[in-house]
């Protein structure tokens, strides 16, 4: 069956925020998703993230997307679509030859999955825009497959003033998988009927060539009566022919209906068919476990060589918070890249506006750093120049709520009974030593004013 025309027709992708509108083939989409999901099951817990450019035309106020190319990454970080400098020049390579193909397509973006995360451009898919798709017309399209849902895309492109919303798309859209198409030139085919059985015998319900001529029917003395038959047990030869006997001097026999072979079949063959099911069952399991365990039995049987496997190049960048909010950025001070480091550059985007850090080889091996973040998701990216201009490259995203601030405690009222007696007590004994003092002055003075002859000084 051909596509209809609802698949030929072509989507609309638009929004208040975009200066020109989306449109892109359903079919396309549909091929990028299978691919997408392919590779989401690729691999346990996430599968590969792939991606490639998208080809179309740019047409006014509209940029259609018709057909698309992949590109081969090698992941050489992981499974994230993460470019290395090979995966660098394979892309300036695909976009070099998607410029030349006759026809009119030009690269008008680029797609990629997400399969660890949500639909939204990290800072490393913002500079890999910025780079390779500059035009304020080419977007970016972000896939987010799951296992039970369908999946998921989002459209994100440059806004009037240059900037690009990153965070999330402004109108995500459900990609509800399509009829598969048949190969071109295929005829449909009548479905093949089953054999009926009726009245246990076995007749094909299958249209004839041609209608079968009427019988007449038989005359009443002729009707046979009901009879029995019991097919033969062997095929025997093929006797002559011999003329019948009417109807009316042979009596009619019995016909006797045998029940079809296959149901007729032995209990025995379902116990044959449970025993190959636990054998492949069990071999299953060895097999797995045989492969987890590979890297201890095959140097013993010869199959593996002893020398160990080069690691890829890493730096073990990874982000947290304390309990005021800080972000603690470390990496790995021993890995090869950190010990060989001449340079860094750390790239913080906690806001709308990006910080790069220059880091000197000092503060590279170092390990660490602090910044005191503003708000609940930073993306971090710590690239590491090495000797020969080799560079090493990670990302790491911290996502949180920030710390309330601790209210400052009012000091304490002296309102126990306790140590209101203690300072009464106090204030009564420095009254007490006051008047005693104020007494013995006025005594004194007494004693001045008196004649010395007629009154004695006596003693307080």
């Amino acid at each position: 069956m051909l596509e209809s025309q609802t698949e030929n027709a072509l989507a609309t992708w638009s929004v208040s925020q975009c200066d020109f509108t989306i449109e892109y083939s359903p079919r396309i989409v549909d091929d990028i998703r299978l691919a997408v999901v392919d590779a989401f099951f690729s691999l346990p817990r996430g599968g590969a993230e792939i991606g490639g450019i998208l080809l179309g035309v740019r047409d006014g106020g509209r940029t259609t997307i018709t057909d698309f190319k992949p590109l081969d990454c090698e992941h050489a970080t992981g499974p994230s679509f993460v470019l290395s400098p090979r995966d660098h020049a394979k892309l300036a390579a695909l976009l070099a030859q998607a410029r030349g193909i006759p026809g009119g397509t030009y690269p008008v973006g680029w797609y990629h999955s997400h399969t660890r995360s949500d639909i939204y451009l990290t800072a490393l898919d913002l500079e890999l825009h910025r780079r390779y798709f500059p035009e304020p017309w080419q977007v970016a399209l972000v896939l987010k497959p799951h296992t039970f849902q369908p999946c998921k895309a989002g459209f994100f492109f440059q806004e009037s003033d240059g900037s690009i919303r990153a965070t999330a798309s402004y109108r995500e859209i459900v990609l509800d998988p399509l009829p598969a198409r048949p190969i071109q030139g295929e005829q449909p085919t009548e479905p093949v009927k089953p054999l009926a059985y009726e009245s246990g015998a076995v007749t094909p319900s299958v249209r004839p060539a041609s209608p079968p001529e009427p019988v007449a029917p038989l005359p009443p003395s002729a009707a046979p009566a009901a009879a029995t038959f019991e097919p033969p047990k062997a095929v025997p030869p093929t006797p002559p022919l011999v003329a019948a006997a009417p109807a009316s001097e042979t009596p009619a026999k019995e016909i006797q209906y045998a029940p079809p072979a296959f149901t007729q079949a032995e209990a025995s063959r379902s116990r044959g068919t449970l025993g190959i099911i636990v054998a492949l069952t069990i071999g299953l399991a060895c097999g797995v476990a045989a492969y987890q365990t590979r890297q201890r039995w095959l140097p013993l049987v010869g199959l593996g060589s002893t020398a160990p496997i080069p690691k890829a190049p890493y730096i073990g960048l990874t982000t947290s918070s304390d309990e005021v909010g800080q972000l603690v950025i470390r990496w790995d001070r021993e890995s090869p890249a950190i010990r060989n480091a001449e340079s860094g550059t750390l790239l913080i985007e906690d806001s709308a506006v990006p910080q790069a850090i220059d880091l000197d080889n000092v503060q590279v091996r170092g390990g660490s750093l602090t910044y005191g973040r503003q708000s609940d998701r930073v993306d971090v990216v710590l690239t590491i120049h090495g000797h020969g201009g080799t560079t090493v490259r990670e990302a790491s995203t911290y996502i949180g709520k920030m710390p309330s601030r601790p209210v400052e405690e009012s000091p304490k009222k002296p309102d126990d009974a306790k140590d209101l007696r203690g300072r009464n007590k106090k204030l009564e004994k420095t009254v007490d030593e006051l008047r005693n003092q104020l007494q013995k002055e006025q005594y004194r003075k007494r004693l001045e004013n008196q004649s010395p002859e007629s009154v004695k000084p006596k003693e307080p």
